[in-house]
């Protein structure tokens, strides 16, 4: 009985999360006209074999900006998928995770990576999607909340859900020189992830930009160069 009614409890906070950010997104009838300086030199293709390519380009408030505008629906739908995740696996809702972007990860964010995410919230709202900033960094650290999360837990003597674990996430390994057959380079790269948000990763899309080196494939919501790249 315990169960199921913390169960219930959970689904209600959900859902009731669930709606509340469901009306931040506006009609397409309310939107001012996005800022055309902007958006300037940037594009979006259509999908071609599963790849959305956009092309982002200028400051890091500008490139925030486009990816944010250009990338809306999808940045919406991403953020459903982790408030489910986020909510279910360790029992905090979506404000625990706001606070902590603001006071814990904002004050050791770089300032570059500040105007870019600052630009993705900034795109999102011309797009109708309501986000903050704080939404852009709970979203960019979801691969860091469980470890989060069970040090504050433990920290306040508070017994984690069994779901809050540190999980195994990316690996990578590449070779060359002497390493490989013919001296050329040898990359591969393996993404350990759930269904929910796995099943997104069709639709991360390649940026050439300026400001990094080469073409990237990145999350719909990821800054382009983040200093763990």
């Amino acid at each position: 009985m315990r169960r199921a009614f913390s169960f219930a409890l959970l689904l209600i906070a959900i859902c009731s999360t669930a709606f509340a950010l469901s009306r931040r997104v506006q009609p397409a009838s309310s939107l001012a006209a996005p800022s055309e300086a902007m958006l300037a030199g940037s594009s979006r293709k259509p999908p071609v074999s599963g790849w959305t390519v956009v092309h982002l380009s200028g400051s890091p408030a500008q490139i925030g900006y486009q990816h944010g505008y250009l990338l809306a629906p999808e940045i919406a739908d991403l953020q459903k998928v982790f408030l489910l995740e986020l909510t279910h696996d360790t029992g905090k809702d979506w404000n625990f995770y706001r606070d902590a972007a603001k006071n814990v990860m904002w004050p050791h964010i770089e300032q570059e990576y500040r105007d870019e995410m600052q630009g993705i919230a900034d795109g999102l709202q011309a797009h109708g999607v309501k986000f903050d900033v704080w939404d852009v960094v709970v979203m960019n650290a979801a691969e860091e909340w469980s470890y989060y999360v069970g040090q504050y837990d433990k920290d306040r003597n508070i017994k984690s859900p069994s779901t809050v674990t540190a999980p195994d996430h990316c690996s990578a390994f590449v070779a060359t020189g002497s390493y490989t057959k013919d001296g050329k380079i040898v990359i591969a790269h393996n993404d350990w992830t759930g269904y929910l948000d796995g099943s997104r990763w069709r639709s991360y899309t390649a940026f050439p930009t300026r400001r990094c080196a080469s073409n990237r494939a990145h999350s719909p919501i990821r800054p382009m160069c983040p200093p763990s790249a």
